[in-house]
């Protein structure tokens, strides 16, 4: 009868791969005081360590989705937090896709640190100084005709004074249109219906556009 509970055991043992971590202990106890083979206990042991790992990042998984869902989510701190614990879990960079993703939404839309105001000013003055002086050269770009939807080459241009913007042909410096700079705002064009609307536009390519 001892023979036999211990094939039994040993049996259990065998075909041990998933299920409760609690059921994996017991058949190892169980197979442990029946004095079954070290090696398979060995071997079952270190199955039941690949359960746990298996079950800490299914749990994990689970659990991300929930997490995100929630305010916890969209703090920056407590994503941190958990993407330790999923790399402490060994789960793969696609459970932890969305996770990272958030991570970087949240980085982009956070306040600016002091420092990072100063050098985005900076580099605002810096940007607007060359636009002048390649304006004052005269500043090539490409005019479209929002009616025909043909392009052509273009200078824009700033007087001296700095009051002026006008847009002229590269050809000739026929102008096709001038305002007053004060008067002058940059739009992105899908973002404008009188531009994005147009005949002209519709037939430029999306890269065009």
């Amino acid at each position: 009868a001892e023979e036999a509970a211990k094939h039994e055991a040993e049996a259990a043992l065998q075909v041990l791969k998933r299920g409760r971590t609690t059921a994996f202990k017991e058949a190892i106890e169980h197979a442990t005081s029946l004095g079954v083979d070290e090696e398979k206990i060995l071997k079952a042991e270190a199955m039941l360590e690949q359960h746990k790992v298996m079950r800490r990042k299914e749990i994990f998984a689970a659990e991300l989705e929930t997490f995100l869902a929630s305010d916890d989510g969209n703090d920056m701190e407590k994503c941190e937090e958990r993407q330790k614990t999923g790399e402490s879990c060994g789960v793969s960079q696609q459970v932890l896709a969305a996770l990272l993703e958030r991570m970087e939404v949240i980085g982009l839309s956070r306040d600016l640190e002091d420092d990072e105001i100063e050098r985005a000013k900076t580099l605002m003055q810096l940007s607007a100084r060359k636009f002048v002086q390649s304006c004052l050269r005269g500043r090539a770009t490409t005019w479209l005709d929002l009616k025909a939807g043909k392009q052509k080459k273009a200078l824009c241009r700033l007087d001296s004074s700095l009051r002026t913007m006008r847009v002229v042909q590269e050809a000739g410096e026929a102008e096709l249109c001038s305002l007053a700079l004060m008067s002058a705002k940059a739009y992105g064009a899908t973002g404008q219906d009188e531009v994005s609307g147009s005949k002209g536009f519709t037939k430029l390519s999306d890269q065009e556009q």
